[in-house]
Order: structure tokens, then C-alpha cells, then sequence
């Protein structure tokens, strides 16, 4: 894959169709569709289109003469390929700057010109790393000119806070009188808990644990059919990417967590719902008392 600055979005794209498709369990023969994949990853069809083409020339795509682009590889090598990815510079810009503002080193507002000074990198690079952080509601853009920084979990109060809320909220949405089970997406977030808990998750990055991870809290959300918890948790999860990423390094906790989530799926599946929420009660309490003795360590307190 090349790494000039016009293919970096559509090699990051590569990336995360991968990972999206070791979380959904996809087998050889998954069918890949540029309108889904744009939806999915919110862009347009272009970049996708390139993403794609990239991955088939790696042997990870094939198009068939019937029409179409399909998985041609299985899980194991999904991991294999995901591991030996060649470096992102996307990638690692955004981390470098994610680091900064955890540190508190980044400036609360700044312009385009001030990173281009800070970090000596193409403008067209920065774009896309502030694009993506605007986009995990991580900063905003100023009226008129430049950025704001947006309050993120970087602190032990903001975690306990966090956890508060999360306590109070999440148990109930799976109580919901308009919760409906989608008996299929159920099935595969199951089975991908299942699979990280015998092993799998020595082969994931942390982005991909903690994405795996906050799609089972937005899943039971998007199962109570209410926009209101629908949105809290997804800005809960954007909220907790960073302190999250930082735990997913932890593989004793992350271990526990999987089979945490297993059981609360379980009772889910055999409409045990309130069994179900007194897991998740459960569940989030273990994380939040593991959160915070982390949060210490990450945080120098």
C-alpha cells in the first residue's frame, strides 16, 4: 500500500474495514458493498472504493465476475493481515495529538497553523486527523476561526462521574417497556465476546477492544427503540474512547469484562431482563473500581 498524503484516508479506511470485519465475525464470502461500508464508516463512496481496491490487492478482497467484492480470507488471517498492516500516518498523528490533550499539553483552543508548527506534518494529514477528531465529538470548531477542545474523560473526577451516570442509566435502558431484541446483531456481538474471551483478544489493537466493548452498551441502547438513551451512551462512548483505549491494554480486566458482557448477552437472549440489569449493575461497578485504579496510573494521581 502506498503512504503519499492523497491515500491516507482510504488506507485508514483499509484498516477499519478490517476491524469492522473481525467484530462482526464476517466468513469468506461476506459480501462488501461500497453503500454499506460508506454508511458504516460515514464517508463517501470514493474513499471506500479505493479502500477496497487496496485490500484486493492485498488478497484480502476478491471481485467476482458475477458482480461484487467478497471476503477471501477467514478470521485467523484477518488478524494476521490486521498485525502486519503497515504503518498508518493518520494514525499515528491522531495519537500523538490524543496523548497531548490528555496530557493537558495541548492549548484548549488552537488553530490549523499552530499544529502545522507543533507537529511538522502535511496540512492535508492534520485535516484529516482534526476531521476525525470533530467527528468523536474530541474538538469543535470556533466561530470564525480555529478549534476548541471538548471536556473528555482525562481526569479521576470526570471518570467517577462518568461511572455515576452510567450506573444509573444503563441498567434501566435494558429494563425499557420498548425494548426490542435484534436477535441477529445480539448473536454476533455475543460471539465476538466469546471469541475475545478464548483468546482472540491478544491479537486486537485497543481501539479494537474498546470498540468491540462499547458495542454491546450501544447495542442494548439502540435496543430500547429511544433516541434519548440511543444518544447518551454514543456520547458516552465517545467520551470514554481515551480512558477506555488506555484500559484495553490491561488483559487481565478486559478478560473479566468480555465474560461479564457474555453473561448480561445471556440473559438478554433468554429475555431474562431484569437479571440482565442487575449484571449490568454489577458489571459497571467491577469497571468503574478497575477504571479508577488505572485512571491513577494514567493520570499521575
Amino acid at each position: 500500500m502506498t503512504t503519499d498524503n492523497a491515500n491516507l484516508l482510504p488506507m485508514d479506511l483499509s484498516k477499519q474495514i478490517i476491524g469492522y470485519l473481525r467484530q462482526i465475525s464476517a466468513e469468506p464470502g461476506y459480501r462488501l458493498t461500497e453503500r454499506a461500508l460508506a454508511k458504516q464508516f460515514d464517508v463517501s463512496r470514493s474513499p471506500v472504493r479505493i479502500a477496497l481496491n487496496l485490500l484486493a490487492d492485498e488478497g484480502v478482497v476478491e471481485a467476482k465476475e458475477s458482480g461484487g467484492r467478497f471476503l477471501a480470507v477467514d478470521q485467523k488471517e484477518l488478524e494476521k493481515y490486521a498485525i502486519s498492516a503497515p504503518a498508518n500516518p493518520l494514525g499515528d498523528l491522531y495519537d500523538t495529538i490524543i496523548n497531548e490533550q490528555i496530557a493537558g499539553k495541548l492549548p484548549e483552543q488552537f488553530t490549523e497553523a499552530d499544529l502545522l508548527r507543533r507537529y511538522d506534518v502535511a496540512r492535508g494529514l492534520l485535516m484529516k486527523v482534526l476531521g476525525k477528531m470533530s467527528n468523536e465529538g474530541l474538538i469543535e470548531r470556533r466561530q470564525g476561526h480555529g478549534w476548541r477542545c471538548l471536556p473528555i474523560i482525562n481526569t479521576m473526577e470526570a471518570n467517577f462521574k462518568s461511572y455515576e451516570f452510567r450506573l444509573a442509566l444503563e441498567p434501566r435502558i435494558i429494563l425499557s417497556d420498548s425494548f426490542v431484541v435484534d436477535k441477529a446483531r445480539l448473536q454476533r456481538c455475543y460471539n465476538l465476546q466469546k471469541e475475545m474471551s478464548e483468546g482472540r483478544l491478544q491479537y486486537m489493537s485497543s481501539s479494537e477492544v474498546f470498540e468491540a466493548n462499547a458495542e454491546v452498551h450501544q447495542m442494548l441502547a439502540d435496543f430500547s427503540n429511544n433516541d434519548f438513551f440511543h444518544e447518551a451512551i454514543r456520547k458516552q462512548n465517545q467520551l470514554r474512547l481515551i480512558m477506555e483505549n488506555r484500559a484495553a491494554r490491561h488483559a487481565a480486566r478486559m478478560m473479566d469484562s468480555c465474560q461479564e458482557h457474555m453473561r448480561i448477552l445471556e440473559a438478554v437472549a433468554d429475555g431474562n431482563r431484569t437479571t440482565a440489569a442487575n449484571l449490568m449493575f454489577s458489571h459497571l461497578t467491577k469497571a468503574s473500581q478497575s477504571s479508577f485504579g488505572l485512571a491513577k496510573l494514567s493520570f499521575g494521581s
